[in-house]
């Protein structure tokens, strides 16, 4: 889980931010899929905004721009399937603020005359470094969970060694 935190981090400092942002999105669902025994079910509490429900609740709850876990499971899937920050049959639209031009503009909404929502102005350094941390307190709570830290052996890492390719190469890094 390190390297693609550490990668996050990489992203924002490069202004690489669709990459920052798309990392970031998947957090709270390997997060989820870990905690289960089969880490490919997709029943039960392993549906997709269910993952991102209970991680919002436990690790998010105090979050300023007071996303729900369905907005953030909207928001990987739209960069996921569509490469967007839309949703189906609303005009709201996330819009992201880069890091690498100063300043700080967050939380910012744009709203109808009906009070609906239109547009969500987000710092994408903050909302990066939110989802992290809470990634960070996420491991830190689940540190003793057997299950949990046998999934995480299976996430994305640097490995050294030849991990069933036939392929050795002395001081090469795969990531798997």
């Amino acid at each position: 889980m390190e390297l693609i935190l550490e990668d996050i981090q990489r992203a924002l400092d490069a202004g690489a931010s669709f990459a920052a942002l798309a990392s970031a999105v998947t957090l709270p669902e390997i997060c989820g899929r870990c905690e289960q025994e089969d880490m490919f079910s997709t029943k039960g509490p392993n549906r997709g905004e269910a993952i991102f429900d209970r991680f919002v609740e436990a690790y998010l709850k105090d979050w300023d721009i007071g996303l729900t876990g369905a907005d953030l499971a909207n928001i990987r899937n739209g960069l996921s399937h569509r490469g967007q920050l839309t949703q189906r049959n609303t005009p709201l639209r996330y819009v992201f603020y880069p890091p690498q031009f100063g300043g700080r503009v967050h939380n910012n909404r744009v709203e109808n005359a009906n009070g609906d929502l239109l547009v969500l102005n987000i710092d994408l350094r903050k909302f990066c470094t939110d989802i992290s941390n809470a990634v960070r307190g996420w491991l830190v709570a689940n540190a003793e969970n057997a299950t949990v830290q046998r999934n995480l052996g299976n996430v994305l890492q640097t490995r050294e060694g030849d991990f069933g390719t036939g392929i050795y190469i002395e001081g090469v890094h795969w990531v798997a």
